[in-house]
């Protein structure tokens, strides 16, 4: 999968050579052309990965649970980068209820 630059290039070429078998009368099982796709996913898609293994799903629906983990990851992304941006750099400003706890609990160390 490394000389491919996204997933989607990546199962069209899949799909390329699977055709280009055909024409040679060399067809290549569903079942194979997914288990390939699925052992050359990245890092990051191992579960799915596994799940595709242990379901052996037609090629579309593996195109499809891949497909899902990579908007999953998409989002777990954004949601991290948000979380990282709108981080406060002061600290939050102190609640009254805050303010008067401290207050009373100095005025009890100077009695």
């Amino acid at each position: 999968m490394s000389a491919c630059s996204s997933l989607d290039k990546y199962c069209t070429k899949l799909k390329e050579i699977d055709e280009q078998l055909k024409d040679v009368d060399q067809p290549v099982p569903e079942s194979r052309l997914v288990l390939q796709l699925a052992r050359d996913l990245p890092p990051e898609y191992s579960v799915t990965a596994a799940l595709i293994h242990q379901q052996s799903p037609t090629w579309d629906i593996a195109r499809d649970m891949i497909e899902r983990e990579a908007q999953r990851l998409a989002a777990l992304e954004t949601a991290q980068v948000l979380l990282t941006s709108n981080k406060p750099t002061s600290p939050p400003p102190s609640s009254p209820i805050r303010n008067l706890l401290s207050n009373l609990l100095l005025a009890t160390r100077t009695r």
